[in-house]
């Protein structure tokens, strides 16, 4: 912009100077329509050129603001992804959760049921049934243990699986 303003004096200084030596011309009507046609096409010259500058500047403010809104949207994405990623493990870990007390209340509703049957048991059946009934009792306690902690296991593979797949 700096070289702007010698280039718009010039051109001004060139329409005084065509001017001054119009009038030391000996007067034509042609030769003054002629000089004021140069004295308006320089005028024009010189409108245009600070068209140009503004252009120029307009462009360089465009550029900067879309600089701006592309680092703006950088940084809102890095946000999404933080926050998708934070949503997944907290979706993991209420899924882990939800299994762990699952299992832990069928364990208690086991150990119930186990500690009822072993205070109203009768003294009559024989050590060989009563063993038989608790292997039962803890073979299915086991078993119930097991899904619970597939189940659990389970969902946090499908929360890994569901992040890798998201792109987390």
């Amino acid at each position: 912009m700096n070289e702007a303003t010698p280039q718009s004096d010039r051109a001004a200084k060139a329409s005084e100077r065509l001017g001054q030596v119009i009038a030391t011309m000996p007067a034509s009507n042609e030769l003054a329509v002629l000089a004021e046609i140069l004295i308006e096409q320089m005028k024009v010259v010189d409108a245009q050129h600070h068209v140009v500058m503004l252009m120029e500047s307009t462009d360089q403010k465009l550029t900067t603001t879309v600089q701006a809104l592309r680092d703006e949207n950088a940084q809102l994405t890095r946000l999404v992804v933080q926050a998708r990623q934070a949503f997944v493990g907290e979706v993991a870990a209420k899924a882990a959760d939800q299994a762990r007390r699952a299992a832990a209340s069928e364990v208690a509703e086991e150990l119930a049921r186990l500690r009822l049957a072993v205070e109203s048991r009768d003294r009559a059946i024989t050590t060989r049934s009563s063993a038989a009934a608790m292997r039962s009792t803890l073979s299915s306690l086991g078993a119930q243990i097991g899904i619970a902690f597939c189940a659990g296991a389970a969902i946090v593979w499908m929360a890994g699986h569901l992040a890798h797949a998201l792109g987390i």
